[in-house]
């Protein structure tokens, strides 16, 4: 067990079984989130200063990082280091708070998020990374906070949309939907 984590947003582990944990460090709009290598007992930093990490997924040996209007990449070093972070996607318009997660598809592409709002035109969106490729691809739209997501047993992909702001005054709608490509759910309409 691992206690004094300081806000801990994500986990995944690496292909040799290592757990990593992204955490704030800070406040939400603070740029003090760390990468955490758990092992033996042990919390070793292996990467910090990152705005907002939320996200974590490994694609053979590297691991991919959502960080607020970024998708990053790093790669473990020899002595238990990540290289430094290399800015995948950047400036995907979102509504200032977190990023979400980064989930690892069947087909090696990677999936990710930015939340909704109403003063950003182009948030609300899910894109994919596809193995290989350098360039983000918006596969749905119309999703206001679709911070988690997951594949069925079947392939299904699954997404949550998480209702933030109250509807009339009451609580607002919370969903998980299945993804169907190039799909628009409504949001904000």
């Amino acid at each position: 067990m691992y206690d004094g984590l300081q806000l801990p947003t994500a986990l995944a582990y690496s292909p040799e079984g290592k757990l990593y944990v992204a955490q704030l460090a800070g406040g939400e709009n603070a740029a003090n989130g760390q990468i955490l290598l758990l092992e033996a007992g042990k919390k070793l930093v292996v990467l910090e200063g990152l705005f907002k990490p939320t996200g974590l997924a490994w694609r053979d040996d590297q691991l991919y990082i959502a960080a607020g209007p970024e998708l990053l990449r790093s790669r473990p070093l020899d002595d238990e280091s990540m290289s430094q972070p290399e800015t995948l996607v950047q400036d995907l318009a979102r509504n200032g708070r977190s990023a979400g997660h980064v989930t690892l598809l069947p087909d090696g592409a990677l999936l990710f998020e930015q939340s909704g709002s109403v003063s950003e035109d182009e948030t609300g969106r899910l894109f994919v990374l596809p193995p290989g490729s350098e360039t983000a691809q918006e596969i749905a739209r119309g999703l206001k906070n679709s911070y988690a997501h997951t594949v069925g047993p079947d392939g299904t992909i699954y997404v949550s949309d998480v209702g933030e702001d109250p509807v009339d005054g009451t609580a607002p709608p919370e969903e998980i939907n299945v993804l169907f490509p190039n799909a628009d759910y409504g949001w904000p309409h």
